[in-house]
């Protein structure tokens, strides 16, 4: 609440607004599903195309102003991962109007989300772990390939990377909740 009330201050006071130029960029994937969902019930691939583009170059940018201009802030950082989440759910529940067994991804990605959320609550940190960051490198093109399904002879391939994502999702899901005990334990052992 604090942070936002500075973020706030800021673009109130004239010297200070292009400190949040990168919030605001980071905060306009809240957007996404406005866009990409109506884009994928009538199933028009192009727009969600462009739509993705849009997005993905405010997450690009973002952070290349906000560490170009030393604006980052915590702020910042977080408003990125809930946005983060909120794209790659937005991407996820759009690719499952094509293919609805991505519906079992996006679950997951919930789920990770939920760890996330709980470990932040708890000021336990969730960082990103390479295991995640991995699991996301692969989530992205199955993401493409659910899209791309109906228009390619491309099934087998959809179906091997669905597995794999959906098997580093589960490990993603269960290192991120044996990283939150153990930083449960140590708040606990320090106090």
């Amino acid at each position: 609440k604090q942070l936002f009330k500075e973020a706030f201050n800021d673009l109130k006071t004239k010297g200070r607004r292009a400190r949040q130029i990168p919030n605001i960029l980071t905060f306009m994937r809240i957007l996404a599903p406005f866009f990409i969902i109506p884009a994928a019930f009538f199933k028009n691939v192009s727009l969600i195309a462009i739509f993705v583009i849009f997005f993905s170059l405010t997450d690009a940018v973002d952070g290349f102003i906000a560490r170009r201009y030393n604006f980052v802030s915590e702020l910042g950082k977080d408003l990125d991962a809930v946005c983060d989440k909120v794209f790659a759910g937005t991407l996820l529940l759009a690719a499952s109007f094509f293919e609805p067994i991505l519906i079992v991804n996006l679950v997951l990605e919930a789920i990770i989300a939920f760890v996330n959320t709980i470990a932040k609550l708890q000021n336990c940190d969730p960082r990103s772990h390479l295991i995640g960051k991995a699991k996301t490198c692969i989530l992205y093109p199955l993401i493409g390939l659910g899209y791309l399904t109906n228009y390619m002879n491309i099934f087998g391939i959809f179906v091997f990377v669905f597995l794999m994502t959906t098997a580093m999702q589960i490990a993603t899901t269960f290192t991120y909740i044996y990283k939150y005990r153990e930083a449960v334990r140590k708040i606990k052992k320090s106090n």
